[in-house]
């Protein structure tokens, strides 16, 4: 008797060989499992520090079940092909051992499949990284002054708000509005007004009152998309030279290298320029 991983393996060389339908160098690695784990490995490897945030990544590759309201299937695996617009839905259903419920390949929205290189998806995870630089970038200059206190990093369920509406308003913000929506429940130790309780403190401090001032989307478009870490602040009203000596700030480039996917790379700076730089 064949294992149901050797039946998977079957119907995925069958269903290639015989050319039942054409794959995209992209949506084609989708059926190997192995490319599947090598890219958690991948995403895992960030050290991405919020557990909602892999959550989020491995949903990219991983959808999760549904619920099934048909009949249990048999334990033999079952596929099913269907054409919409020149656009093919592809289901594949494990069999049904334990009472699982089938899960489909793919998740079809509209006319096509919603993956990780969609818009929202892309936009949440540059958002979700610029707004933890945010924080960091002021941690390194409370450092700098002395001051062992640091601020903690914003909730995932507020940094991954892409909307059109949500955008507007984060583009009115000074840095010092982003320190205090609400905090990560991970740091379980740290009240929920931590960030306020801080920036009371430190908000009239030389060079980090400038700081904590600036325009949330002057800032990206000025100082973590720039990728220079030689920057120039206006402290006082002069222009003052700063160097960000500290690894730990990665900036836009230097994130997009942690891809090894070229298309995936252009497409964030196509949305980022449209999204930050459009009028």
């Amino acid at each position: 008797m064949t294992s149901e991983f050797e039946q998977n393996y079957e119907f995925l060389n069958s269903a290639q060989s015989d050319n039942f339908f054409s794959i995209s160098p992209f949506e084609g690695n989708y059926f190997v499992p192995h490319f599947q784990e090598k890219q958690i490995e991948l995403f895992e490897s960030l050290n991405l520090e919020e557990k909602e945030e892999k959550d989020f990544y491995k949903k990219l590759l991983f959808l999760p079940k549904e619920k099934n309201k048909t009949k249990e299937l048999t334990n033999e695996s079952q596929s099913i092909i269907k054409k919409d617009n020149c656009i093919f839905k592809i289901e594949k259903f494990m069999g049904n051992k334990t009472n699982r419920e089938k899960k489909p390949l793919f998740k079809k929205v509209g006319n096509r499949n919603h993956d990780k290189y969609d818009i929202d998806n892309i936009l949440t995870v540059v958002q979700n990284h610029y707004i933890n630089f945010i924080v960091m970038f002021i941690n390194f200059f409370l450092e700098k002054q002395g001051i062992n206190e640091k601020f903690i990093k914003i909730s995932y369920e507020e940094k991954r708000k892409v909307n059109k509406e949500n955008f507007e308003n984060l583009k009115t913000k000074c840095l010092y509005e982003i320190l205090l929506m609400k905090i990560t429940p991970k740091n379980s130790r740290a009240p929920d007004d931590h960030n306020k309780i801080l920036y009371t403190k430190v908000k009239d401090l030389p060079i980090i009152k400038d700081i904590l001032n600036l325009n949330y989307l002057y800032f990206f478009q000025n100082i973590y998309y720039k990728n220079e870490r030689n920057i120039m602040l206006n402290i006082d009203g002069l222009d003052k030279p700063f160097n960000l000596s500290d690894r730990k700030l990665v900036l836009y480039n230097e994130r997009l290298s942690s891809f090894s996917n070229e298309y995936y790379i252009s497409l964030c700076n196509r949305y980022v320029k449209e999204k930050y730089f459009g009028n």
